[in-house]
């Protein structure tokens, strides 16, 4: 009896330990992971998570690698091509990233000659940056800029000749880099022979600004190697100058000496670095140009007698098709090749005698009440039927509301 119960007693005390045992395992909240909410889980590249309530391991919080690619050995193995944007202005210019390890160096700025050292770190946080020290200013053409800045990469490079887009700490300024290594020269950015379409014929020019806009025609004569002089006609009035076609990451038309011409009295330059905004598939295609500035655009097309498609060319547009004047007025092109807008008469109700005899009055509103003075003696009032309907004078601004109004 003593036995058996002393086996009874061990079997109960197995079945205790079983039942501890199998309680440690049910301890946790997730057996199949041995973990519980919240523990420290790592995916199969060793991301680390955290457990959550469905027993899956969340990598929401984990920050993925920034960039990839090695930027260092980018910005380190040849002079950096940069271009710095800032208010409308753009500079050029060249960076040399010399590396002292741990990613941090010396920076050589080359601008035309002009240069200036300073020093470079690479910092990587949520976010890259690439700061740069020292480089205090430089001056091209009358501008004032700085280089030192947290500039912080806004693209990531996928492969070694990508351009690194940077963003400045005050979002004030941006900056791109591309490496100058001779495997990582752009390939042509116009397949078509731009020089070509320049020379063989005039070109008709159309210059936008500020929302004025200039027609005109350009001869582009070749004195080789893509250089030689230009000669602007505008209704007559001509001026000389130069052009040279520059290709680098994108392809500019350098247009000098051509310092301004006047139409009804407005005033604009050609002088400027001209970039090509659309590359020409074909001759006769237009070309899109950006001054460099970006406060004025340009167009050209060839006025090859194969290439006249419009009957306005200078319009690029035919006879009946809408346009607008400079007020945003809709009209379609005449034979002349003119915006012919539909004059709007304003309508208006005359009551004789409103105020007294012999001062009549305009009813604006239509309650036939006067609500301003007809002005005396006035010659522009607009009569239909006999009956006056409307007086510009009275309406200076030309919104169809009297002025007293």
């Amino acid at each position: 009896m003593r036995i058996f119960k002393k086996l009874v007693n061990l079997a109960t005390c197995m079945v205790l330990v079983s039942s501890i045992l199998l309680s440690c395992e049910e301890e946790y909240d997730c057996t199949v992971l041995e973990a519980n909410i919240g523990d420290l889980c790592y995916d199969e590249q060793q991301n680390q998570g955290t457990v959550t309530s469905d027993c899956n391991c969340s990598f929401d919080n984990v920050q993925e690698p920034i960039c990839d690619i090695e930027i260092v050995s980018i910005l380190t193995e040849c002079p950096m091509v940069g271009e710095l944007v800032s208010n409308n202005s753009q500079s050029n210019f060249t960076l040399t990233f010399i590396d002292s390890g741990n990613q941090v160096g010396t920076v050589i700025m080359n601008d035309n000659g002009y240069t200036e050292e300073g020093a470079w770190e690479l910092v990587y946080n949520a976010a890259v940056d690439l700061n740069i020290l020292y480089i205090s200013q430089f001056n091209e053409n009358g501008n004032y800029y700085t280089l030192n800045n947290a500039w912080e990469v806004q693209t990531c490079p996928e492969n070694f000749c990508d351009s690194i887009e940077l963003s400045g700490q005050d979002y004030m300024f941006s900056m791109s880099l591309h490496s100058s290594c001779e495997n990582c020269e752009e390939v042509a950015v116009c397949e078509t022979e731009i020089a070509s379409i320049l020379t063989e014929c005039p070109m008709i020019g159309e210059l936008t600004s500020n929302s004025s806009q200039l027609n005109f025609t350009l001869t582009f004569i070749n004195s080789g190697n893509q250089v030689g002089t230009v000669v602007m006609n505008d209704n007559g009035y001509t001026e000389e100058g130069a052009w040279e076609l520059v290709y680098n990451a994108v392809v500019d038309l350098n247009i000098l000496y051509i310092s301004q011409f006047n139409e009804n009295g407005n005033y604009y330059t050609l002088n400027n670095a001209w970039e090509v905004q659309t590359c020409p598939e074909e001759f006769c295609d237009i070309i899109e140009l950006s001054g460099q500035d970006y406060i004025f655009s340009m167009t050209l097309h060839s006025s090859c007698e194969s290439c006249q498609t419009f009957d306005c060319p200078n319009l690029e547009a035919n006879t009946g098709d809408v346009c607008y004047d400079i007020q945003q007025n809709e009209g379609v092109i005449n034979e002349d090749c003119e915006c012919e807008v539909e004059t709007i008469i304003c309508q208006w109700n005359y009551i004789e005698d409103a105020f007294g005899e012999n001062e009549h009055g305009w009813d604006y509103n239509g309650d036939n009440q006067a609500d301003c003075d007809v002005i005396f003696n006035s010659t522009s009032i607009v009569y239909e039927g006999g009956v006056p309907v409307y007086d510009p004078e009275s309406d200076t601004d030309g919104d169809c509301i009297p002025d007293c109004l």
